[in-house]
């Protein structure tokens, strides 16, 4: 019995799963929170740079430098947001590689300063409007100012040197995304159902001081309740915040095999049912 609880708040702790009373406070804390993602962060920084500098491909890279960056700018908070990322990302730099291949194939940017910053504007103006995310914005112009950059200052240039350079970035795409997965992943639908599962148990709380000051007859201790729902009352706006933005965050998850594998007993709020739809069901 005790090793199967030692077992589950391990698990709990390592997916980040079930935020709510049962479980002590350190597991759900920030700083626990903060730890994990900054060991991914280890992680990540030192498979990518073991991958650039230390295995059979360190000679193949131009920029090898570039890979442990790129794995550490494409690591975000939950692993749906940095898939989410990863794949507006790719479907930008695509294009631009082969965009500015056929600038380098043609020799438009040789020596040509003028013409070179006329591209270099253009392709940055296109990278701004057609990327909805500013992460995503960010990392595509860095991708287009370092080929500018290198092609600008460097008198030999790889005939594949865009090319190249997408296959640094992709590397480090990969890279972010198989240690989002396994250390100490935290997906967005388990971090949706903590946060309104610590909100709903915290609104029963706080109604309960709204009434027991309702009742009470000395105004010194209604006005002590009031404060402490108050208190309350921000805590749970504060935990619902970020909520939105994981919706769009579930969709790149495999929702609906995380709820089979932790919610066998189907006792979550995931499961509760709305006028007949699955409003918590996250797909």
């Amino acid at each position: 019995m005790y090793l199967s609880s030692f077992c589950k708040t391990i698990r709990h702790i390592y997916l980040n799963y079930h935020f709510g009373e049962k479980s002590s406070r350190w597991i759900n804390s920030t700083l626990t929170r903060h730890f994990q993602f900054a060991f991914r962060m280890f992680i990540a920084f030192v498979f990518a740079s073991f991958i650039a500098y230390g295995s059979i491909l360190k000679n193949h890279f131009s920029l090898k430098f570039m890979i442990p960056n790129m794995t550490i700018l494409l690591i975000q908070e939950t692993f749906g947001l940095t898939l989410l990322t990863n794949i507006q990302l790719i479907f930008i730099i695509i294009p631009l590689s082969i965009f500015l291949y056929l600038l380098q194939k043609f020799r438009l940017i040789y020596y040509h300063y003028l013409l070179s910053e006329f591209f270099y504007l253009l392709s940055s103006l296109i990278i701004s409007y057609k990327c909805p995310q500013v992460p995503t914005r960010k990392l595509s112009l860095l991708f287009n100012s370092i080929f500018f950059v290198t092609i600008i200052n460097q008198e030999q240039v790889p005939r594949f040197f865009a090319f190249e350079l997408l296959e640094e970035f992709v590397i480090g795409m990969l890279i972010s995304i198989i240690v989002s997965l396994i250390i100490f992943p935290l997906f967005a639908t388990f971090d949706i159902e903590n946060r309104i599962n610590y909100s709903l148990s915290h609104l029963q709380q706080m109604y309960d001081l709204i009434i027991q000051a309702f009742l009470c007859e000395d105004q010194i201790s209604a006005n002590v309740y009031l404060s402490r729902a108050n208190i309350m009352e921000k805590m749970i706006r504060k935990t619902m915040i970020t909520v939105q933005s994981r919706f769009s965050e579930i969709y790149y998850e495999p929702s609906r095999l995380l709820q089979r594998l932790s919610n066998r007993k189907r006792r979550n709020i995931i499961d509760l049912t709305l006028q007949g739809l699955n409003f918590f069901t996250l797909y």
